[in-house]
């Protein structure tokens, strides 16, 4: 586990609509004109109709959907892509659900950011959730009958036999440094301390990144307190949710979904082994929670976002509401505190999508192509 760490002494927050500009020293890319120039706050909104029907004063929606690819995922990709640039990566491998890999693609598609090449790993029922057109220095694998973990696993295997450098998800700092800008956006747009950070989970690395974020700003006296972390997964896949309520250190086998469900589907990571230890830490630091919710909770969350505010959100945003829903009518979160949820993206209309796709098959002990020229063992 790496983290990136600042100098806070010399650190300063700039005066600029763009938030990777004005929070540029506390991001680890060293020049500022690889960031894009046309970038702004996404809204946060008072989301006080929908605050009332849970008796939630002072309830804060960071819609992210208003990002060029539809989710928070765009900010990481930003970061992560700079930061490679200047390491001197040209190549990589990844592994998506689909919301981080249309949110690369995006970024690879512009300059000066063309000269890297992705090589993406999918697992089968996410291959539609690849939204962007093809180009010559993106190449997608889809694995029949694959889940996120298995992608995850090739793309690591995958990576050590063309000697690329592999993306790592949670344990990328990039991605975690990328995805703390929601909430520093949020302290500059809400005036009042915030007391509750939530949002949906599958690895973590959002809650993880933003809690670091935090704690620099709190370092900085921009903030005077770290807010309270409220981790939500779908009950059908809740690895995480489930260790926490039995006090589990680890995640034990027990816990491991092996064939996810269920319709947040950007969140359902079956196998949080390696992440769950860090956000275990985190979240018990926090004084937080964990919190699953289920289909029709989500469905109720997302009808009520859209009805009260006027938002469309994906259910995997709505898990988020309807944790915070949860928990306010449980009275872990009390009327009076000061809470903002992450709405981390919408539904994408596939207005482009990647058809150049190589399938691999379960074959022989390896994931192979049709044509036998890619073996990747698992």
């Amino acid at each position: 586990m790496l983290d990136t760490a600042y100098d806070l002494e010399r650190a300063r927050l700039r005066d600029s609509s763009n938030p990777f500009i004005r929070f540029a020293d506390l991001l680890p890319v060293r020049d500022a004109v690889l960031f894009p120039d046309d970038v702004e706050y996404t809204p946060c909104v008072h989301a006080k109709r929908l605050g009332a029907q849970v008796g939630l004063e002072h309830l804060y929606l960071k819609d992210e959907t208003h990002l060029p690819t539809g989710t928070t995922k765009y900010r990481s990709a930003v970061i992560v892509l700079s930061l490679m640039l200047e390491s001197g990566v040209r190549r990589f491998a990844s592994a998506s659900t689909g919301n981080a890999g249309t949110a690369y693609a995006y970024v690879l598609q512009t300059k000066p950011f063309s000269s890297i090449e992705m090589h993406l790993f999918v697992g089968e029922k996410f291959r539609d959730h690849c939204h962007y057109g093809d180009a010559p220095n993106i190449r997608v694998f889809a694995l029949r009958g694959g889940t996120f973990e298995a992608a995850a696993a090739a793309s690591g295997a995958y990576a050590s036999q063309l000697g690329l450098v592999r993306d790592a998800g949670f344990f990328n700092p990039g991605k975690r440094e990328g995805a703390k800008l929601a909430f520093f956006e949020a302290t500059d747009q809400i005036e009042a301390p915030i007391d509750w950070y939530v949002q949906a989970t599958s690895s973590g690395l959002g809650v993880d990144g933003t809690y670091k974020g935090a704690q620099e700003l709190l370092a900085l006296s921009h903030i005077d307190r770290l807010p309270r972390l409220l981790c939500v997964q779908e009950d059908t896949c809740a690895p995480q949710v489930r260790a926490w309520e039995e006090g589990c250190k680890a995640i034990e086998p027990r816990h491991v979904v092996q064939q996810p469900q269920g319709i947040a589907w950007a969140i359902h990571r079956g196998d949080p082994t390696g992440a769950y230890p860090y956000m275990r830490a985190k979240v018990e630091k926090s004084n937080g929670a964990y919190c699953a919710v289920s289909e029709s909770e989500i469905r109720s969350a997302q009808a009520s976002v859209k009805e009260h505010e006027g938002i469309d959100i994906c259910f995997n945003a709505a898990a988020a509401v309807a944790g915070t829903m949860k928990e306010a009518r449980r009275g872990t979160i009390s009327p009076r505190e000061t809470v903002l949820v992450n709405l981390t993206g919408n539904f994408r209309s596939p207005e482009t999508e990647t058809k150049a796709v190589t399938w691999l098959e379960r074959r022989d002990g390896a994931w192979t192509s049709d044509d036998n020229t890619i073996r990747i063992p698992y």
